[in-house]
């Protein structure tokens, strides 16, 4: 996401840029990175995942319009902050048995603002059923 706001493209938390407030010279990300004792560049999970320090199966799944990573409606900045991880994951196999993708699940509340939740898995649907099932698969 870093990579990306220094190209001007929001990546996180609607219209606003994660670049946009500055603090001395530091951007948002660098900022709430050193409150939370976050290492940017080192514990990311892609990065991480391709050094081999997690070797755990992950089931990493993402909304395409996620509405807290690109605004409201189509917007394709989600991917950019997705996407990345995806790849990962898929390359490497964390533990052999990794899943990764991108899904569309809307709120049935909310039928108008397709594949827009931020949290894929919080209703009863397919997807919600795989993680399950891929859950108890490796518990056997």
């Amino acid at each position: 996401a870093l990579n990306y706001c220094a190209q001007n493209i929001p990546v996180c938390c609607g219209d606003q840029s994660s670049c946009d407030c500055y603090d001395q010279g530091r951007r948002c990300m660098e900022i709430a990175a050193e409150r939370l004792g976050f290492k940017l560049g080192q514990d990311e999970p892609r990065i991480m995942i391709e050094q081999g320090k997690i070797s755990k199966p992950i089931y990493y799944i993402w909304n395409q319009h996620d509405q807290y990573l690109g605004g409201q409606f189509g917007s394709q900045n989600p991917s950019y902050f997705y996407q990345p991880t995806q790849d990962t994951i898929v390359k490497y196999n964390p533990g052999g048995k990794s899943v990764a993708k991108m899904v569309c699940v809307t709120n049935p509340a909310a039928p108008e603002k397709s594949c827009y939740i931020h949290s894929p898995t919080k209703y009863d649907n397919p997807e919600t059923t795989a993680v399950y099932d891929w859950v108890i698969s490796l518990t056997r």
